[in-house]
């Protein structure tokens, strides 16, 4: 089967350069690409749920794909993983900071119907830089991301067998809600912890670490 033949269905996000950049590269690699932009919480049409084709392919997309359409991309469904698999589900990039961890990646995997488990196709490490911060290091794990996609898209366009990153493990999916605790602080927390949490929360535009006190919330800025 040729590329002409092979069709795709790409899902992504919204107003992320990384994101336009990854749809610029499955053209050039595929002509019957199907794409989907979703925001945060934004469902897709109903004719989405009912495509069928070859490849779904997910690139920063916020959307938990249903196990039905899963199934209806005939070679399989790829998902492009801001985060190594030790951190896997929501809030991987704030966890880590918290964490204090030396190195971060990024990861393809093969899709499952429980979010980050499926195996584990490829990673590439990134090591965090002295001074990191939520802002620089989703930057420059994108930059990665789509370097691993371009190459990725080749596997798929050649249809070699598709390698396996063995050696690596899924860790357990973090969620909303175990990321909206990490941002809560309590005056019984000593200063290093709230350093490390208003570090780990602290990204333009988004809500940062926070206490709650006579039931307003007051919200750390840097």
């Amino acid at each position: 089967m040729g590329t002409a033949d092979v069709t795709v269905l790409f899902l992504t996000t919204r107003g992320r350069p990384a994101a336009e950049q990854a749809w610029a590269l499955v053209r050039q690699a595929f002509p019957d690409v199907l794409r989907v932009q979703l925001a945060r919480a934004e469902q897709p049409e109903a004719a989405v749920r009912t495509w069928e084709g070859d490849w779904l392919l997910s690139f920063l997309c916020p959307w938990v794909v249903p196990p039905a359409l899963l199934q209806r991309a005939r070679k399989g469904a790829l998902n492009f993983h801001p985060g190594p698999p030790a951190y896997a589900g929501t809030g991987c990039t704030n966890f880590a900071l918290y964490d204090g961890v030396s190195a971060y990646g990024v990861t393809c995997h093969h899709m499952a119907p429980a979010v980050d488990t499926g195996p584990i196709v490829a990673v590439r490490h990134v090591p965090i830089r002295p001074g990191e911060t939520v802002a620089s290091l989703t930057a420059r794990c994108e930059l990665h991301l789509l370097a691993l996609f371009d190459e990725a898209l080749g596997w798929l366009r050649d249809d070699p067998p598709m390698p396996a990153a063995a050696r690596d493990v899924w860790g357990p999916a973090r969620t909303r809600a175990d990321l909206e605790a990490l941002a809560r602080v309590t005056p019984a927390m000593d200063a290093e912890e709230v350093a490390r949490r208003v570090r780990a929360l602290t990204y333009p535009g988004m809500p940062g670490a926070y206490v709650e006190v006579g039931g307003v919330r007051f919200e750390a800025r840097r």
